[in-house]
């Protein structure tokens, strides 16, 4: 039986599967030798093949739903900051599937362009030589050294599986917060102070809009707006 971890904060709880489910995926990606590490050194027919590889594990349901990964509170993990407060946490390979497989597609895309430089530059070394030979030469060969710069760059700079799952967890974390805040000032507030408030802007907007087109504002209309900036007043004196 797998024994329950427990952390002193969620946010301890986070940090530590984060990290679980990186190795994790590093390790599956690894054995199926479509990690980053083995993609930038493929030939252009390799990548292509790694292409498809990729493509087919991303539409594999049973292999996505295989490596979707769920660590729930209560049964993989405790906290003790506000215990029931959050159910668990979920990783899906889908994710890091799909930035492997743009990393592969651009080297792909920077090695054919190489090749293509490489071909004119075999047809350019047939021409007879003269100066605009040596010309286009040179320009080929400044052309093929920027790219292979830029592939170098993107080699330096691979998909970090620990860096992406950390930024979706902290998009997580924001859309959280932002649910948070809502429901605190919901709870503090209750149910007829906003929709008081939201009575009192409808009813602003309606007398401002007769005072600019010229009609005498309803009594009935003028009490309401009245009445319920005095509930305003009351509400917050009391407070």
């Amino acid at each position: 039986m797998e024994s329950i971890i427990n952390f002193d904060t969620i946010l301890t709880a986070r940090k530590y599967f984060i990290k679980e489910a990186a190795e994790h995926y590093k390790r599956v990606l690894e054995s199926k030798n479509i990690d980053t590490e083995t993609l930038s050194k493929l030939s252009i027919g390799e990548l292509r093949i790694k292409i498809d590889e990729i493509n087919n594990l991303i539409n594999d349901e049973q292999f996505i739903a295989k490596e979707t990964l769920n660590y729930n509170n209560k049964i993989h993990f405790t906290v003790t900051e506000f215990p029931d407060s959050y159910s668990g946490f979920r990783f899906n390979i889908k994710h890091h599937l799909y930035s492997l497989l743009e990393y592969a597609k651009n080297r792909l895309n920077q090695l054919e362009e190489i090749d293509k430089i490489e071909s004119v530059k075999n047809t350019a070394l047939t021409l007879p030589e003269n100066e605009n030979r040596e010309k286009l030469l040179g320009q080929l060969e400044e052309l093929r050294e920027k790219l292979q710069v830029n592939i170098n760059e993107k080699e330096g700079n691979p998909p970090n599986l620990l860096d992406e799952i950390i930024l979706k967890e902290r998009n997580m974390k924001l859309l959280e917060m932002k649910s948070e805040i809502i429901l605190k000032f919901i709870k503090r507030e209750s149910i007829a102070s906003i929709f008081g408030a939201f009575l009192l802007l409808i009813i602003g907007i309606c007398l401002l809009a007769m005072m600019f087109i010229g009609h005498e504002p309803l009594k009935i209309v003028e009490s309401a707006f009245l009445l319920i900036l005095g509930y305003f007043f009351g509400h917050s004196k009391s407070e």
